[in-house]
């Protein structure tokens, strides 16, 4: 672990760091922007992988946001009938 006189960000910050450290392999990127110009030499990184198919099928996101939609307002029911607080709706 470096010894650096860095303070620590937000989560926001953090995060970005981390997926920066991820992609480059270890080294140091300047900022969060210069880790999504990044292109992976690889083909085995889960991060360029991932964005590689979303790339190729933009469908899968949209899937994917319904998806996401519909659990939400599962969870939004469930939890208004488990506490009682479902309001009458016209």
């Amino acid at each position: 672990m470096p010894d650096s006189e860095e303070p620590v960000g937000s989560l926001a910050e953090e995060a970005a760091r981390l997926f920066a450290a991820v992609v480059t392999g270890g080294e140091p990127a300047s900022d969060a922007a210069s880790a999504s110009s990044h292109a992976c030499p690889h083909g085995w990184c889960p991060f360029c992988q991932a964005a590689d198919y979303l790339q190729e099928h933009p469908e899968v996101v949209a899937q994917v946001l319904v998806a996401g939609a519909e659990l939400l307002k599962v969870v939004r029911d469930a939890v208004e009938k488990a506490t009682g607080s479902r309001e009458e709706q016209p």
